[in-house]
């Protein structure tokens, strides 16, 4: 009989012990794997004769499109549901659906209809010859154009060697995360510009690849390091337009979040709390509703799986 019990809460795609109240049967980062791994369904050809649609596919804009795809499901999609199946973040697909100028780059509409799954008689465009062997591969954020569309590859693995090699020193030392304020960071003589956003995002990429594929305990001390180190500079720097700053917030808030789950996938509570409502906060800042929902959820998620919700508030009165 105990053995039986063991059984049934250990994770079934690790075999790691699980939580008695976790029915799902994975582990958080056996979940995302999982959520990772599925792609977009295909749809009979009456889905896309919806009128919303057809409005937006007639409007010639992906955003659009990818709003009315999410709200003709039962349950609503949710923007970090699609992101995954695309590629992108949460905080990637809510900007392509509020922008007011669509997207023309065909390679990345060409990826993104085939995901999908939109008919060619729908699109605007002539999706390229492909086998229907390659169009079941899963796409990946390198895939979809987002590896190397800054032409910063070395500052990119530069920073990420860097974080790598002195993140264990930052994980349980005075550099107690990116949202220690106790630690200043070092002057920025130059403007922060709209490369540095490129490459906080494709280093959040590189850094939910290592997640997704080895758990969040093995890259977590140089996402850590990363944002404190590197990032938090950038946020407090002096020249950086406006449209920068934003834009920067955007992609620090979603690098905390990935630091909060890797957090608290190896039990870190305390600190994966501490990420969550700094994210949390930068996104409030914004105004960015959509993606501050996301964090609040991901905060709520935690909660529900502590055995005293209301002692892991607590952590967050005190940040």
């Amino acid at each position: 009989m105990a053995g039986s019990k063991n059984h049934q809460w250990r994770c079934q795609g690790c075999g790691i012990p699980l939580a008695r109240d976790n029915r799902a049967g994975l582990c958080s980062p056996c979940g995302r794997r999982e959520a990772l791994a599925s792609g977009a369904p295909a749809k009979p050809d009456g889905f896309w004769q919806c009128a919303a649609l057809q409005d937006a596919l007639a409007a010639r804009h992906f955003g659009q499109v990818l709003y009315a795809y999410r709200h003709e499901h039962r349950p609503v999609l949710t923007q970090a549901r699609i992101g995954r199946w695309l590629g992108l973040t949460q905080g990637q697909v809510s900007r392509l659906e509020r922008a007011a100028q669509p997207t023309h780059d065909l390679n990345k509409l060409d990826q993104w209809a085939r995901v999908l799954h939109i008919p060619q008689h729908c699109l605007w465009f002539q999706l390229s010859p492909q086998s229907d062997r390659a169009d079941a591969q899963p796409r990946t954020a390198a895939s979809l154009g987002y590896q190397s569309e800054t032409g910063d590859e070395d500052v990119l693995r530069r920073q990420l060697l860097r974080a790598a090699k002195v993140g264990a020193a930052s994980v349980g030392g005075s550099t107690f995360g990116w949202f220690n304020a106790q630690s200043p960071p070092p002057s920025h003589s130059r403007a922060v510009g709209m490369t540095d956003v490129q490459i906080v995002r494709e280093m959040t990429q590189t850094f939910r690849r290592l997640d997704h594929r080895f758990g969040g305990g093995h890259a977590r001390s140089a996402v850590t390091n990363y944002l404190a180190s590197d990032v938090l500079p950038l946020l407090r720097a002096d020249r950086c337009r406006s449209d920068v700053r934003r834009e920067l917030s955007a992609a620090v808030a979603e690098l905390g979040q990935l630091a909060g789950w890797m957090a608290y996938d190896v039990g870190d509570t305390s600190s994966g709390c501490r990420h969550l409502w700094q994210a949390m906060r930068l996104c409030q800042d914004l105004g960015d509703d959509a993606l501050a929902g996301e964090m609040l959820a991901g905060m709520s998620h935690v909660a529900s799986r502590r055995s005293a919700p209301s002692r892991w508030f607590g952590c967050l009165r005190t940040t």
